[in-house]
């Protein structure tokens, strides 16, 4: 994945094949992202899965504290702080933080982060809908 996240972030999501990030992560099995993630898009929905899963605590707890007296700044806080927190924390310049840019720019692949359950909970004691168009 690591592989995949600096191809993406230096090259963009589109030009970046199977084959290459599997002779850039070392492996001359040209099926091996395949064979791992069964598909490209199966390796992309993994590293989003990945980001996700690194941010959930944070959001889980910035949601959960907020009860049932949150005001709507309140739930974007919480959304968006771990985010912003977590590229911060990143040494520059961040193949990782390229990647999310990279991500949330093409429509198919940020999908995949409204899927984040700590946003939807977030969205879901919202007075607002929280959906993409």
């Amino acid at each position: 994945m690591n592989a995949a996240e600096r191809l993406i972030a230096q090259h963009g999501i589109a030009q970046v094949s199977s084959r290459r990030i599997a002779e850039e992560a070392g492996n001359t099995n040209h099926s091996a992202v395949a064979y791992h993630f069964g598909s490209r898009d199966g390796l992309l929905q993994k590293m989003v899965e990945r980001q996700i899963s690194e941010l959930e605590p944070r959001r889980a707890a910035m949601i959960d504290a907020l009860g049932d007296d949150g005001e709507i700044i309140d739930y974007v806080r919480a959304t968006v702080m771990p985010m912003t927190e977590s590229l911060g924390a990143l040494s520059q310049p961040s193949w990782r933080a390229r990647f999310i840019r990279q991500a949330l720019a093409d429509p198919a692949i940020g999908r995949l982060f409204d899927e984040d359950p700590c946003s939807a909970r977030a969205c879901a004691g919202s007075p607002v809908s929280c959906t993409r168009d």
